[in-house]
């Protein structure tokens, strides 16, 4: 999952969070709970997800360059190599079935 940083993020997230699940919960004075609790977790990385508009890269399909397109909103800092070893990486999950009935 994406590590959520720096205040203005947990505002965002806490906003975010508020107008989607309802949940009245400052994350700004609460930060340990995206650490320390999955729900969170699992929702401040949708945050990103939808913050970065990440779906439009991917809706693309599974490929090299979807890949690369949403590394580079992720992480652009990666060497070209980098990259390419986290999409062999999805590949390798992919043949060992890890994701099995995530995508159906």
């Amino acid at each position: 999952m994406k590590q959520l940083t720096g205040r203005r993020n947990y505002k965002r997230f806490t906003d975010y969070s508020m107008s989607k699940w309802h949940e009245d919960i400052d994350f700004v004075d609460n930060p340990d709970l995206v650490a320390n609790n999955i729900k969170y977790a699992v929702r401040s990385a949708l945050f990103f997800w939808d913050d970065g508009k990440m779906y439009l890269k991917a809706d693309g399909g599974y490929s090299l360059n979807a890949s690369l397109d949403v590394t580079n909103i992720i992480n652009n800092g990666l060497s070209m190599d980098e990259k390419k070893l986290r999409f062999n990486n999805l590949e390798d999950f992919l043949k060992k079935n890890i994701f099995h009935g995530v995508f159906v």
